[in-house]
């Protein structure tokens, strides 16, 4: 099992480090299982996913046949931008929850990359990248719970659950108490769907950049080839092939964490764009409070932010892995002999290799598909403006 792997990780400074609060996360939703307590551990897994990744958006879809909400067109609009979002939460989740252990290789990759960092700046960068891949998770957790609290407390001003879960046995308009275990319940589910949330958009964000922490670490390397007037051409040559070597499990950790990036964002980049546009109908045609429309505001900026950040660094990671071959091409590899020569000319023939992620292998992850989709969901929002959805 994975953990099992990490748990065995004991590298003094390591960039595994920067998925630590990730891969708790992961603990937490059943998706990371432990040494000891296996049986008891899938139990808890088969509860707590049950619940939140299976009855409740069928408790979402349950309401349109069990409330009035289908006779009011907003309350109708903000229950369908929650329950497509609540679903592609729960595919992405079940996909890194499948994928997740065939991700075994990349301890492996990354322990043999960090032992080759030895030169203080090196070490330096690791150290970034560990702090980072932190503080990833903590803000998109903060970002995303936000937006549960801001719709718990609109709804209880408004003196309504937050989403009208079709709650058995609860009907929160007989008594104030049962309005009170309602909205309880469907803010702690809700709660526990920004936590997943957040776990599958920190993924690629986190790992993307540990890869072009490494590639970085690689130009450093780069740029001292064949320096050093005290090293003989053997040694330089033995430089070379460490420095080849570790592009090649670089090129390894891409195809490993691809698949599962490529499958996620795929699915995000789906329902993002049509969520915008009914967010943007709702708030300008059908909400009628100030509370209301800054509850709309939060959801459309977390919105962004679950495909901005994976745009902007997959765009980084293509421009980082394109400087590659120009650091080779500047080293000093003149006064080498033909064997090096040789050797170099093959290199850089490889690292012009494009580091470029797809989703679902059709759209380019990066920041033209990122405004591609801005653009749709404002589209879709001029059309049905045009249509006149509010008469």
């Amino acid at each position: 099992m994975l953990v099992d792997t990490v748990a065995d990780y004991k590298s003094p400074i390591s960039s595994f480090e920067a998925t630590t609060y990730l891969f708790r996360i992961y603990r937490v939703l059943g998706i990371n299982k432990p040494q000891r307590h296996k049986n008891l551990y899938i139990f808890y897994t088969i509860i707590l996913n049950g619940v939140v990744n299976f009855l409740q958006p069928i408790a979402f879809t349950m309401n349109y046949f069990t409330n009035e909400l289908v006779s009011k067109l907003g309350s109708l609009l903000t229950s369908i931008e929650i329950v497509i979002n609540v679903y592609g939460c729960t595919a992405k989740f079940i996909i890194i929850a499948w994928l997740l252990p065939r991700s075994n290789a990349t301890v492996q990759l990354l322990k043999k990359l960090d032992e080759r960092c030895q030169a203080p700046d090196e070490l330096e960068l690791l150290k970034s990248i560990k702090k980072f891949g932190r503080l990833v998770v903590v803000v998109l957790a903060v970002s995303y719970l936000s937006y549960s609290v801001s719709q718990f407390i609109c709804s209880l001003i408004a003196g309504h659950p937050p989403y009208g879960l079709y709650i058995p046995y609860i009907n929160w308009k007989r008594s104030f108490w049962e309005f009170l275990v309602a909205s309880s319940i469907e803010f702690l589910l809700m709660n526990v769907s920004c936590i997943v949330q957040a776990s599958n958009d920190a993924y690629p964000i986190i790992y993307i950049n540990i890869l072009r922490t490494h590639i970085k670490i690689l130009l450093k390397r780069l740029n001292r080839l064949g320096t050093g007037a005290d090293k003989s051409q053997d040694e330089h040559l033995e430089e070379l092939k460490l420095c080849i070597k570790d592009h090649k499990n670089l090129n390894s950790l891409f195809e490993t964490i691809a698949p599962i990036i490529s499958t996620t964002v795929f699915v995000q980049f789906m329902i993002t764009a049509a969520i915008i546009a009914l967010t943007l109908i709702n708030m300008l045609f059908f909400t009628t409070n100030i509370s209301a429309v800054a509850n709309s505001c939060v959801y459309i900026a977390d919105l962004v932010l679950e495909i901005f950040p994976i745009c902007y660094y997959a765009n980084c990671l293509i421009d980082d892995n394109d400087l590659l071959s120009m650091e080779i091409f500047h080293s000093a590899w003149p006064e080498q002999n033909k064997i090096y020569r040789k050797m170099l000319i093959v290199f850089m023939q490889r690292s012009q290799q494009s580091m470029s992620l797809t989703a679902g292998k059709m759209f380019p992850i990066n920041l033209n598909t990122f405004i591609s989709i801005i653009k749709f969901s404002f589209s879709v929002y001029t059309l049905i403006k045009t249509v006149g959805i509010k008469e």
